[in-house]
């Protein structure tokens, strides 16, 4: 089998200045933001943003996974850290407030593979923090984050509509307090 060129550094460089400019846009100004609008202030031309990225839905998948790529770097530095499960879930909890509004433009098969990532993320966090007595010894993995996961995003939709993140962030602290042991 052949192996795929690598893109010119030039072009691996705008595609990643694209990244980073559409996650903050989508920050600022939600999932409205044009990709013409991303291209201007990536300082790139649409055709290279097409090129990279032939629609919003592509940009917005680029975007989640550099999100879970951070978390899960995140998540490595953590490994042998105390209260590891609970520093990941409020990264995840900033992210969920930061991109929210981005979530009904993932595909449903982007979420089951972002599902199984983030898994793989909390595995360790979470048998730590329970060999621990941090964690509710009930808590399960494949079950229990997601609900917590979309505790949190309920309430975060709830709370960004008025751009309260100090209210997101209580929910958290509440919803936390009752997993732990």
């Amino acid at each position: 089998m052949k192996e795929q060129p690598t893109a010119r550094k030039d072009a691996q460089q705008n595609k990643q200045t694209l990244i980073q400019t559409a996650l903050e846009l989508f920050k600022t100004q939600g999932p409205e933001v044009s990709l013409t609008d991303i291209a201007k202030a990536a300082q790139v031309s649409r055709m290279t943003c097409y090129r990279n990225f032939p629609d919003k839905q592509a940009l917005i998948a680029a975007v989640f996974q550099h999100n879970l790529d951070q978390l899960a770097s995140y998540g490595q530095q953590l490994k042998d850290e105390d209260q590891a499960f609970f520093k990941l879930l409020h990264a995840v909890v900033e992210l969920q407030i930061d991109y929210s509004l981005l979530l009904p433009h993932m595909k449903e098969e982007q979420n089951r593979e972002a599902s199984q990532f983030l898994f793989s993320i909390f595995s360790d966090s979470v048998t730590q923090a329970k060999a621990a007595n941090q964690l509710r010894p009930d808590f399960t993995l494949e079950e229990d984050l997601i609900l917590v996961l979309m505790m949190m995003g309920g309430a975060i939709a709830a709370f960004t509509a008025t751009q309260d993140k100090q209210q997101a962030q209580r929910a958290l602290t509440l919803l936390v307090q009752g997993l732990q042991y």
